[in-house]
């Protein structure tokens, strides 16, 4: 029995190639779709899942509250660690991770390197596998240092890199570390990343004493991990009560506003509170849209595999009929259309497979992950390719089957049966299609009109043409001298200043507190020298800019924003007072000698926050800014890149354009979009597909009728429009019912953003004439055949 189902299965495929093309291609394209996306959904949820002690690791965050404003950070104060858990037993380690970049060399190598500094208890609390060394304490020396694989084969190659030195340059000259444990390369899905892992005691040593006894300035991000069994909501207010009696004193009753908070480490990726992380954080709203994206587009194949299914049940029903007649139940028949279903979606299914071989790569580059096919072929995945496997085959097979093996024989030999094409059903699954690809098509628009705008908005400064140049080494006041002097000669440049943080990356800012007569808020605080201004070409409103011939400017004078005078409520700004802790202010108080006009250095998701700037030495210049002429660029950069080997021949030539790293911020919605451009794609092509498919038999089902017309005097327009304006009419539904949809998901998203685009309405009637142009040509297309056929092909039997 199951024998004959088989061969009357592969007797359909081969009778029906069109359609059994169609569908393939359709559930293959959609499949792999899903796959790509379902697994980078799965990825991005298991961040930090492999720590053995997950449950118990925790990350100290805090929520401070300014005006209607929350702000939300992942820093804290370098005292917080050691001064907790000496307090409170059930927190039974911590450790504190900071990192910066410096000139690392071994081996006569020598590479630009991220540096992780740890505590000695960070290799206990976090399960990185040690694969050479001290398994147990390999941060307990001040000069030891831990390695990964990668960054011990490229060092050292195949030799065995334990007790190698490796020598890193801080200012003033280079130090070495011996290497006292190699661990395997960071996991993928890891918020916390390292190739060369330092105890904190090496980043203390450099910093001043007054800046690590703070408890205002918050630089490092502080774990904890747990006792067993402890509640975490009762160890935060032990910690809540300890820092209450150490901050009230010194802040008063400004410790009412900042909320505490202990972070499970595996909530840290998908929460976009926080900023200065360590790594880019998800999204997990971005998430559910790639689910329901995943989940439209298997829709859409699926309504392909019941519209033809059904539409070529016409078509089946003598064949229906006489397995009833010769007694075939209605299971059997259920039996054979399901066994259809399951083979077709086997065989899409590995092409699906194929396909995403393909196309790893791409999607790799789409979304920044590294995923590989053999990646996915886990016990996990493997059941999530089973569920899909299965979705497919019951949304496409099912329904059919049971709605085609309910005919009784009499209907069938009468003739009487109705099914297919203009059916409520077909007509409401072609809706839904094209719905879909339109209100794909118009948030893709509508996205790419956002990011244009973001990209050409008056940021209040100018980073066209400006290289920069960071300073990993930490000398960057040194070669900032130096390269003015080698460089002032060249008319092609235009500028050059150094700065302690560069504009647009968050992570390299420093927030701390400013007061002004008792009115307080968070600032963000940069270190400039006196030509930044110039250089970037901000507008100073009033007052005077920072100069060598003011000694007194490196320990007493600030220039603010116009929103730091609005928060604190300054009305006469020159020549005011604040309090502010940025080191070499003299008793913390900083002299406002100027007021710049707000120029946007986060990106334009959020409003313009207060802004310090100052030149204290005791805070470094971490980035060379040099404004270039547009013309001959790269003989430019090829001159600079001279100079810098002539200054500093043991540090590689690295920079970037600001204008590119600014526009970095806008990484996810730029990836986005291109996802709903892809997703636009595909939608309308597996539509276009059903919809061919679809019109196919609608037009088979009518030659005799098209043919009668033809004899009758009816031209080719009147066919056509005939054979088109059922088609036309439901995607002009389908715009009715996307543009709502569309309207509302869009407002939503620009929400994210304080500078945002007006919806332009003339966007949807585009979508939709889109839309009506594929469908209009994919049912032409069909249609014109049989209408410029002979009627004799069809009436010569009549």
């Amino acid at each position: 029995m199951f024998r004959n189902f088989l061969k009357v299965t592969f007797r359909n495929f081969r009778k029906y190639k069109l359609y059994t093309f169609i569908n393939i291609i359709g559930l293959s394209v959609a499949l792999a779709f899903c796959i790509l996306l379902f697994k980078y959904i799965q990825i991005e949820s298991s961040y930090d899942s492999f720590h053995e002690n997950g449950e118990n690791i925790y990350r100290f965050v805090t929520s401070t509250r300014q005006g209607d404003e929350i702000d939300h950070s992942s820093l804290s104060p370098i005292q917080l660690g050691p001064t907790v858990t000496d307090e409170i037993p059930e927190i039974t380690r911590f450790t504190r991770l900071s990192n910066s970049t410096t000139v690392v060399r071994a081996n006569d190598k020598a590479f630009y390197e991220t540096l992780l500094y740890a505590d000695p208890g960070m290799l206990n609390i976090f399960s990185f596998q040690i694969l050479k060394g001290d398994a147990e304490n390999p941060l307990g020396e001040r000069n030891s240092a831990v390695i990964t694989e990668s960054a011990a084969e490229k060092y050292f190659g195949d030799i065995n890199p334990l007790g190698k030195i490796l020598s890193i340059k801080y200012k003033g000259g280079f130090e070495d570390f011996i290497i006292t444990g190699v661990t395997k390369n960071v996991p993928y899905n890891s918020t916390i990343k390292y190739d060369i892992l330092l105890p904190y005691g090496v980043m203390l040593d450099k910093l001043p004493d007054i800046f690590i006894r703070s408890w205002g300035a918050r630089t490092t991000r502080t774990y904890f991990q747990l006792d067993r069994g402890t509640l975490p909501g009762l160890t935060e207010n032990k910690i809540r009560e300890l820092l209450d009696k150490i901050l009230r004193p010194i802040y008063g009753d400004r410790v009412d506003n900042v909320q505490l908070h202990l972070q499970p480490i595996e909530d840290i990726h998908l929460d976009t509170r926080y900023y200065n992380s360590n790594e880019p954080v998800g999204n997990p709203f971005h998430l559910y849209i790639m689910f329901a994206i995943g989940c439209f587009i298997l829709i859409l194949a699926c309504i392909n595999f019941i519209n033809l299914t059904i539409g070529r049940a016409v078509t089946r029903f003598k064949e229906i009929g006489s397995r009833k007649i010769l007694g075939s139940g209605r299971s059997g028949i259920i039996l054979q259309f399901l066994l259809e279903s399951t083979l077709l979606t086997l065989i899409a299914f590995l092409a699906a497979l194929m396909l995403v071989e393909l196309f790893t790569p791409l999607f790799n580059d789409l979304t920044g992950s590294e995923m590989t096919l053999s990646s996915m072929l886990n016990l996990q995945t493997l059941a999530l390719f089973a569920a899909l496997l299965a979705a497919a085959n019951l949304l496409g097979g099912a329904y059919p089957a049971f709605y085609l093996s309910r005919f009784n024989v009499a209907a069938i030999i009468k003739g009487t049966t109705r099914t297919a094409g203009p059916n409520f059903i077909t007509k409401s699954l072609v809706v839904i299609q094209f719905s879909m690809s339109v209100f794909f098509i118009i948030c893709t628009f509508l996205m790419l009109n956002q990011l244009d705008f973001i990209k050409g908005a008056d940021l209040g400064f100018k980073n066209d043409h400006i290289l920069v140049i960071p300073q990993k080494a930490g000398d960057g006041e040194k070669m900032l001298g130096l390269l003015k002097n080698e460089l002032r000669q060249l008319p092609s440049i235009k500028g050059i200043c150094g700065s302690g943080q560069t504009l647009g990356d968050e992570t390299t800012y420093a927030v701390s507190p400013a007061e002004y007569k008792g009115a307080s808020s968070d600032c963000f605080v940069f270190r400039v020298d006196e030509n930044f201004l110039s250089t970037m070409e901000i507008e100073l409103l009033a007052g005077r800019n920072f100069s060598p011939e003011f000694p007194y400017d490196a320990t007493g004078s600030v220039i603010v924003n116009e929103t730091f005078v609005d928060r604190l409520n300054i009305d006469s700004p020159l020549g005011e007072e604040i309090i502010c802790r940025i080191g070499a202010l003299e008793n913390n108080t900083g002299n406002i000698i100027g007021v710049v006009r707000d120029y946007n250095f986060l990106s334009l998701h959020t409003d313009i926050e207060p802004a310090l700037l100052h030149v204290s030495p005791e805070h470094r210049i971490r980035y060379i800014s040099i404004k270039i002429d547009y013309e001959n660029i790269d003989a430019t950069i090829a001159k600079i890149k001279e100079a810098w080997t002539r200054i500093a021949p043991y540090s590689p030539f690295e920079f970037y354009f600001l204008d590119e790293d600014f526009n970095r911020q806008y990484f996810y919605e730029e990836r986005w979009s291109r996802i709903l451009q892809y997703s636009s794609i595909f939608s309308l092509f597996i539509a276009s597909l059903g919809l061919f498919g679809i019109s196919s038999l609608a037009v088979n089902r009518r030659a005799k009728e098209i043919s009668i017309r033809k004899v009758l005097g009816g031209t080719l327009r009147d066919i056509l429009l005939l054979l088109n304006k059922d088609f036309l009419i439901l995607v002009t539904i389908s715009n009715v019912v996307a543009w709502p949809a569309a309207y509302f998901v869009i407002n939503y998203w620009l929400e994210n953003f304080a500078y945002r685009i007006q919806i332009n309405p003339g966007i949807f009637p585009l979508a939709g004439f889109i839309t009506l142009s594929v469908a209009m040509l994919t049912v032409s297309f069909r249609s014109l055949r049989t209408a410029v056929a002979n009627p004799v092909e069809y009436l010569r039997y009549e």
